[in-house]
């Protein structure tokens, strides 16, 4: 049962479940678009209060700026975990559906879990994000359409500011075919466009040579020709079943040809009967013009195409016509040094000679400095398919003596009080760039599988996007515990530096990693005592087919960088997020196929960025 009702600010849908049957109400404000109202905040306090009254969780979503333009539907469920992990919800399973409409399943699962009958979401203005002509964007649209519709199925309040009814909302996209059957059918408006031209089917390629010559005489005269079929009289008692006037024809035609002889005297007449009952050959080209005067859409036929008959003999070739040879060649190898340029290769020759001279044991720092100044260039060039043979040489043999260091001293090393910035001590860490700056609250945020040089060009457009509202205060290099997994690395930060030293075999289950749409939302982890927010969308993007090609990596460097700054927009002022990478990954080339391997110990699985940003009242 659907009830209306008006108030004066907000319009709203609610749907509440009663003994199994929904019951819906809705409200429209009796404002006019593009009209602000008065009293935005009195009935913002409405829908709260309702919505509290009924037991629904409230998701107050703030005005979105302008970066969240194409991604409102990753900001509301952003909201929606936010408020959820307030009230204590838990966190969401990993099961969950990769698509909205599992999500949301899931997140009223949790809501009601957490002592809520449902979901209150109030939209704030949106105005931010629609374009320069006050129209929200296709994506956003859909998004908006999505909700209002759930809140006819769920256990759902949805509620809008009133600055919202002037925006523009795209609607339900239209197939090309049925819009070019709309603009056909007689019953569509007429307009002023051009004549529009279509081929007709097999059933209505039939024509009437008599059409064709009444249409040419009146194209020479200018005069308007008579009507080839008239029309029906009272005497015609034909109905629905009776042939059309061209069926009529054809059959009379026919059958004074077949009353005919084949002689001399009456041949021609004969010849011309069977020609008028026969179809010509080929279709005939149909226009659709609109005539302003009569307001009615008029089809008339043209000269029909015939199509060329069979010659008896083929036409002989001209005598100078050359010779066609046809050879398949074997295709040519891509010359994948050519992308290189002169000044690149003496750069990275200068890296090269710089982990050359680095023989025998090195201080962390230097390990560290060789490996961001000269390793990681020479890494990421390789990777993109540069073909430098010396310089590969040189760097495998540096990596390969990195990671048998590493694996040999990294029992010693856990156990020792001095060793160098780990992922473990990320929450540390955090803690103290945030009494450091000032900040009143802090977030952990893991991006799974982010190494060094992909973290470094996410946090370069992460800078581009957001601009002033946020600033990087800190930059780090951390090392990650063997084997670099994920789920070894989640465990160690709930446990602490502690379980750094009391390692077991039993931390070698891998984390599920979400999947589609789920990949780019930022989801919470409850690791020991701690609250973890993860981001799958580099890991998961590496496990498609196809993903590890480092051509791509820029591409998810701004997915990533777009789905961090839309998670900066919900925050209060004065927040600092770590974003760190929990380990990395190496990249084995088969031919011209490319894979991803992680869990060892080479130099870009072990070393990984983060970096703390500072978002809000930033100066």
């Amino acid at each position: 049962m659907r009830q209306t009702f008006k108030t004066a600010e907000i319009w709203a849908i609610r749907i509440e479940i009663r003994e199994s049957c929904a019951m819906s109400w809705g409200a429209l404000s009796e404002e006019r678009p593009g009209e602000i109202p008065a009293a935005i905040e009195t009935a913002k306090a409405t829908f709260v209060s309702e919505a509290m009254a009924a037991g629904h969780l409230v998701v107050d979503l703030a005005s979105p700026r302008s970066v969240v333009r194409e991604r409102l539907g990753l900001f509301i469920e952003g909201a929606i975990e936010r408020a959820l992990e307030g009230r204590g919800a838990p966190p969401p399973s990993a099961s969950a559906s990769s698509d909205r409409k599992g999500s949301l399943a899931d997140q009223l699962e949790r809501a009601h879990v957490s002592g809520a009958t449902g979901l209150a979401i109030w939209f704030s203005s949106l105005g931010q994000i629609a374009t320069g002509t006050g129209t929200l964007h296709a994506d956003d649209s859909e998004v908006v359409r999505w909700w209002i519709d759930a809140a006819s199925r769920y256990p759902l309040l949805v509620g809008f500011d009133s600055q919202n009814l002037s925006l523009g909302v795209y609607l339900e996209p239209e197939t090309l075919g049925s819009l070019l059957a709309k603009s056909l059918s007689p019953e569509s408006p007429t307009c002023d466009s051009a004549p529009v031209s279509y081929e007709p089917s097999a059933s209505d390629m039939a024509g009437s040579a008599s059409e064709v010559e009444a249409c040419a005489d009146e194209e020479e005269t200018g005069q308007e020709a008579p009507d080839v079929h008239g029309d029906e009289t009272e005497d015609d008692t034909g109905g629905d079943d009776e042939p059309d006037p061209e069926s009529r024809l054809a059959e009379s035609a026919r059958a004074m040809a077949a009353e005919l002889t084949d002689d001399s005297e009456n041949g021609w007449l004969r010849e011309a009967l069977i020609e008028l009952s026969t179809p010509p050959p080929g279709y005939v080209r149909t226009e659709l013009t609109v005539e302003p005067a009569r307001e009615t859409i008029v089809s008339r036929h043209v000269a029909p195409i015939v199509l060329e008959e069979e010659q008896d003999e083929p036409l002989p070739p001209p005598p100078d016509a050359p010779r066609l040879d046809l050879r398949f060649a074997e295709p040519a190898k891509a010359e994948r040094h050519d992308t290189v340029d002169a000044e690149t290769v003496r750069r990275l020759e200068g890296c090269a000679r710089e982990l050359e001279v680095a023989s025998g044991p090195k201080p962390l720092t230097v390990v560290e400095r060789l490996f961001t100044t000269a390793y990681v260039p020479l890494r990421a060039a390789l990777d993109r398919g540069a073909e430098l043979p010396a310089l590969r040489e040189t760097t495998d043999e540096w990596a390969r003596s990195f990671e048998k260091s590493y694996t040999e001293s990294f029992d010693a090393l856990r156990v020792r009080t001095k060793r160098p910035a780990m992922v473990v001590d990320v929450p540390d860490i955090a803690l103290r760039v945030a009494r450091l700056h000032g900040a009143r609250a802090t977030q952990l945020l893991l991006v799974d599988g982010m190494r060094y040089d992909l973290g470094n060009t996410v946090n370069e457009r992460l800078a581009a996007i957001v601009g002033r509202r946020a600033a990087c205060a800190e930059r780090f290099l951390l090392w990650a515990a063997l084997p670099t997994t994920t789920s070894v690395q989640v465990e160690l930060i709930g446990r602490g530096p502690s379980g750094l030293r009391e390692m077991c075999d039993g931390m070698n289950e891998d984390l599920v990693v979400a999947r589609g749409r789920k990949a780019s939302m930022v989801r919470r982890l409850k690791t020991g005592h701690r609250e973890v927010l993860k981001l799958d969308a580099v890991a998961a993007r590496l496990a498609e087919p196809g993903g590890a090609e480092p051509a791509d990596f820029d591409a998810l460097a701004d997915e990533v960088a777009g789905r961090l700054a839309a998670h900066f927009e919900g925050l209060q002022p004065r927040t600092l997020v770590m974003i760190f990478g929990d380990h990395g990954f190496a990249i084995e080339r088969e031919g011209q196929r490319a894979s991803v391997r992680e869990g060892g110990g080479s130099p870009e699985e072990v070393l990984v960025p983060a970096f703390a940003w500072l978002v809000g009242a930033v100066h």
